[in-house]
């Protein structure tokens, strides 16, 4: 839901023709993930090899090479993911381990007690998020297309039949939320979706 909300306020700074080739784009680097024999390396690949950098050069040289692509709008999705990665990395995450660290008696080890927050605040985006049934009406009819070198078109079609799904199975979590807040991611999609459009604005200008 973060990637989707960060795309649609980024939509706001750049032209885009096709909203869901656009949306499917914002989701289809972790598609990765439903790729059989998966490693780590195939998602640093289909990251841009930013998983361990909060450099923007790979987006950069990414957004360059928009000719080659089949599906602009597809391709100006992916790159809002991965550009809202960086920044999560580089603020969000560092403020949760933060807050992680300075809780005197946290009840769950460190990447539980993330999942279990950040599961939430997601389900909670999915069930408020005002632009979110216009979203998945659109994610409901895209296609994507091939990457080559960086993500196959069967990975990202894949991970949006997971997505379209995976907000309708039952949880319960024992745990409210401890290190982050609804109200916080909210803020950060709509400010690194900015960052992003004037990003890629600059770039193609």
């Amino acid at each position: 839901m973060v990637h989707l909300g960060a795309a649609e306020a980024a939509r706001k700074h750049v032209e885009i023709h096709s909203l869901p080739s656009y949306y499917l784009g914002a989701i289809a680097p972790d598609g990765v993930h439903m790729l059989e024999g998966y490693t780590s390396q195939m998602k640093d690949q289909s990251h841009l090899g930013t998983r361990r950098s909060c450099g923007t050069e790979p987006v950069t040289e990414f957004l360059r090479r928009l000719p080659e692509f089949g599906d602009r709008d597809y391709a100006l999705g992916y790159a809002v993911h991965i550009l809202t990665d960086i920044e999560w990395k580089d603020s969000f995450l560092g403020e949760f381990r933060r807050r992680y660290q300075a809780d005197p008696s946290p009840l769950q080890e460190r990447d539980k007690a993330y999942y279990n927050d950040a599961d939430q605040v997601d389900l909670e985006l999915y069930r408020t998020w005002e632009k979110r049934e216009e979203v998945w009406q659109a994610l409901e009819s895209a296609g994507g297309c091939e990457l080559p070198g960086i993500l196959p078109k069967k990975a990202a079609q894949l991970w949006n039949t997971r997505t379209l799904n995976w907000y309708g199975e039952p949880r319960h979590f024992e745990i409210p939320l401890r290190y982050m807040s609804l109200d916080e991611v909210a803020e950060f999609m709509e400010r690194v979706g900015k960052d992003c459009g004037c990003f890629i604005q600059k770039v193609l200008a």
